[in-house]
C-alpha cells in the first residue's frame, strides 16, 4: 500500500555539566512510497545546529566530544544509531 513515512532525526549532545535534553529533533523529511518500493532518504544536519546558548559565557557553544545520532520514525521508535566526534 502506497503511504508515507516521516524519517526524524535526533541528536544527543556530549556531557557539557549543563542540563540538557535527551535527544532533540534536528532535521525530518516526509517522503511518499510506493508498495513495495525503497527508497533512500538524506537529512543534512547543520553544524549551528549541534550547539546550544550558553548563560554563562552568553554565547552559542559547539561543545567538543561525542555526539549520538539516532534516526526513526518518531522519538520512540529509534531504528538507527551512530556516533560521531568533533
Amino acid at each position: 500500500m502506497k503511504g508515507d513515512e516521516v524519517s526524524q532525526v535526533y541528536v544527543k549532545l556530549p556531557s557539557t555539566g549543563v542540563v540538557m535534553p535527551m535527544k532533540e529533533l534536528k532535521g525530518f523529511q516526509r517522503t511518499t512510497v510506493d508498495k513495495k518500493e525503497t527508497k533512500k532518504v538524506e537529512i543534512e544536519i547543520r553544524k549551528d545546529l549541534l550547539r546550544y546558548w550558553d548563560d554563562n559565557a552568553e554565547n552559542f557553544v559547539t561543545p567538543q566530544g561525542n555526539y549520538e545520532f539516532m534516526v526513526g520514525s518518531s522519538s520512540a521508535d529509534i531504528r538507527l544509531k551512530g556516533d560521531l566526534e568533533i
